[in-house]
C-alpha cells in the first residue's frame, strides 16, 4: 500500500498499543523517507516531562494501582500539552509532522484536525487495524508489556471508533492491517514553481487596455512577428485577475489574454 505524505501538514498514526505505529515510522526513518525530527511521539514526550514513557499498574494492589494511574495521567497530560505546542509551531512553519500516539478517542483526533484547518494544512490518518492475536503476541515481546487487559480494552475502543474515523474530517485516511508493507511517497512543495527568467505580475487592469500596453512596453516587452508581446530576456506576464469591467476597453483586454 502506498501512503502519500503531504509536503506540509499532520499525519496521525491511529491504533492500539503494539499495532506497529512506532515500528513503521522507524522503518521510514531508516529508509530515509522521513526525518527523525518530523516524528512527535507521546512515549518520548512522557519521558521528557516525567522520566517515564510507560507506567504499569496491572497486578498491583488497588491503592498502589490508583496512585500509578494518577501519576501516568498527570505525566500524559503534560506530555500532550508540550506536544501540541511543538505540533502547532511546525504547522506555522509549514512542516509535516507525524504524531505517534494511539488517537483512539474522537477528541484526540479532532483537536489535530482543527489545528490543521487553523493553519491551512492537510491532516491525514494512517489507521493500523491489527488482529488481537497479533497485538497480544507483540505485547509479550515488549520490554514493558502493556498487559492483556489493557490491550483488549484499547482494542474494544478502537473497534467502536474505527467506523467513525473516515467521518472525522481527515483529508485522507489509509487503513492497513499493520502486516502488509506500506510505502511512503512524499509530495513536493506545490508552492514552489520554476519561474524561469522571471515573472511580471499585475492585477486590477479593469479594462484599461491602453494603460496595460504602455506598462508592458515600459517593462521591456516587444511585439514579435506574430504581433504578440514577448520579453527579450524571457520574462512572462501574469495577471492576477480583474481584467474586465469599469475601464473603456474590457472586451479588447479580455481578448488580449486569450
Amino acid at each position: 500500500m502506498k501512503v502519500t505524505i503531504p509536503y506540509a501538514g499532520l499525519v496521525l498514526l491511529v491504533g492500539v498499543s503494539n499495532s506497529g505505529k512506532t515500528t513503521l515510522l522507524n522503518q521510514w526513518i531508516e529508509e530515509q523517507k522521513i526525518l527523525a525530527s518530523e516524528v512527535i511521539s507521546s512515549d518520548a514526550y512522557r519521558a521528557i516531562v516525567g522520566d517515564k514513557e510507560f507506567i504499569g499498574w496491572s497486578e498491583r494492589p488497588k491503592d498502589e494501582a490508583d496512585s500509578l494511574v494518577d501519576e501516568y495521567q498527570a505525566i500524559s497530560a503534560e506530555a500532550f500539552s508540550m506536544m501540541d505546542h511543538v505540533v502547532e509551531a511546525r504547522c506555522r512553519l509549514n512542516k509535516v509532522t507525524f504524531i505517534d500516539a494511539t488517537h483512539l478517542y474522537p477528541d484526540d483526533r479532532k483537536k489535530y484536525i482543527a489545528l490543521a484547518k487553523k493553519h491551512n494544512v492537510p491532516a491525514i490518518a494512517i489507521v493500523m487495524d491489527v488482529p488481537q492475536e497479533t497485538l497480544l503476541e507483540r505485547d509479550e515481546q515488549r520490554n514493558n508489556p502493556r498487559g492483556k487487559r489493557r490491550v483488549k480494552q484499547q482494542l474494544q475502543t478502537f473497534k467502536r471508533e474505527k467506523r467513525f474515523i473516515k467521518k472525522d474530517g481527515f483529508t485522507s485516511v489509509y487503513v492497513t492491517d499493520g502486516l502488509a508493507e506500506i510505502e511512503c511517497v512524499r509530495r513536493d512543495n506545490p508552492l514552489l514553481i520554476d519561474v524561469g527568467h522571471g515573472i511580471d505580475i499585475i492585477g486590477d487592469i479593469h479594462g484599461c487596455y491602453d494603460e496595460m500596453i504602455t506598462l508592458l512596453l515600459k517593462l521591456g516587452y516587444e511585439k514579435n512577428s506574430e504581433g504578440l508581446l514577448v520579453h527579450p530576456q524571457g520574462r512572462v506576464f501574469l495577471s492576477l485577475g480583474d481584467v474586465m469591467s469599469r475601464g473603456p476597453k474590457s472586451l479588447q483586454t479580455m481578448l488580449f489574454f486569450q
